[in-house]
């Protein structure tokens, strides 16, 4: 589902003539592809790799809680929906806690917060805080639609979020109870 089903991970053990060990990574994202270093992969290719080790691990460990600190930089729309559906199926039975500016990934999530910082302009003692606020209903469909395309909200992005959350969730959207600030 990440787009890696034909991908090639392998790890190198050497040593040196004095009894030292080195490491080596090679990945090849394709079939026909040359397996070459982690250097070599594209950062779309990196993330998904290292979310599927995550995933492997993950699967093998009494783990209760999992942080994936932006997953999914550098994955368009299509694998970021593929990324989220994976992260919905390990949060079965443990907690996934996910950065992204992805909305795809974002409707997948059992919860939604959003994390809000000020500069440290904007404070008395020139320190940056951060706001944490549990979104549902419509501040959630506005907020996927905030990521989906940005300001100002339009219908269109509206109808997008309901649509990401109707699919990920299985259940009817969130309608319209307020107007929106739309564009």
């Amino acid at each position: 589902g990440l787009g890696l089903g034909a991908a090639r991970f392998q790890i190198r053990l050497e040593q040196d003539g004095v009894g030292r060990d080195s490491v080596a990574f090679s990945f090849a994202a394709h079939r026909g592809a040359d397996a070459s270093g982690l250097e070599q992969a594209s950062g779309g290719e990196l993330a998904r790799l290292f979310l599927a080790i995550g995933l492997e691990v993950a699967g093998r460990a009494d783990e209760r809680l999992l942080v994936f600190d932006e997953v999914d930089q550098n994955v368009g729309a299509r694998l970021g929906r593929a990324v989220g559906i994976c992260l919905r199926g390990i949060a079965k039975g443990r907690q996934v806690l996910t950065i992204t500016h992805l909305a795809p990934v974002a409707a997948q999530a059992h919860r939604h917060l959003k994390v809000a910082k000020t500069g440290a302009g904007g404070s008395r003692r020139g320190v940056a805080r951060a706001t944490v606020m549990a979104l549902d209903g419509e501040a959630r469909v506005e907020e996927l639609a905030l990521m989906i395309r940005g300001a100002p909200l339009t219908q269109a992005a509206l109808e997008q979020a309901r649509e990401l959350l109707e699919e990920a969730t299985g259940k009817p959207g969130i309608r319209r109870r307020r107007s929106a600030r739309i564009a």
